[in-house]
């Protein structure tokens, strides 16, 4: 039996998924904060996390000042505080980014992995806490997604 009068059965069994064999298999990360805003990262790349504001540049990654920050500690994440590297090799993070003209510059109050402070390329694992200043903490979560 077709599922609606006007369908063939192979349109019914394109509908259903049936004919649709196609898997994808790709590591994300997402980076969750207090305040429950979630943070996808899923291409290979580099991201630029921060406070500053550009919605249409796909490669930042800006957080969100909700009530469950206060201002002195969405104030101490820098507008271009850290970069996050996801690559076939694993998720890295740098405390601070590449400018315009190609110099390096850290952030002014630091990148944290799990209380201690980095600096250069450190892997980033499942369940790590990722610290922005003093008191802006990320919850990192990286695993596969199937679909």
């Amino acid at each position: 039996m077709v599922g609606n009068l006007d369908e063939t059965e192979d349109e019914t069994q394109i509908r259903r998924g049936s004919n649709l064999e196609r898997s994808f298999s790709e590591t994300t990360v997402v980076l969750i904060d207090r305040g429950a805003n979630a943070y996808v990262l899923h291409e290979n790349g580099e991201y630029v996390v921060g406070r500053d504001k550009d919605p249409d540049d796909k490669t930042k990654v800006v957080l969100k000042h909700d009530s469950f920050f206060s201002q002195e500690s969405y104030d101490s994440v820098s507008r271009k505080h850290c970069r996050i590297t996801l690559s076939d090799e694993g998720v890295f993070v740098s405390d601070g980014y590449f400018d315009e003209k190609g110099v390096y510059r850290t952030s002014k109050n630091h990148t944290f992995v799990n209380s201690k402070m980095i600096r250069a390329n450190c892997e980033l694992r499942h369940g790590d806490c990722l610290e922005l200043g003093p008191s802006y903490k990320l919850g990192v979560f990286i695993g596969q997604i199937n679909f």
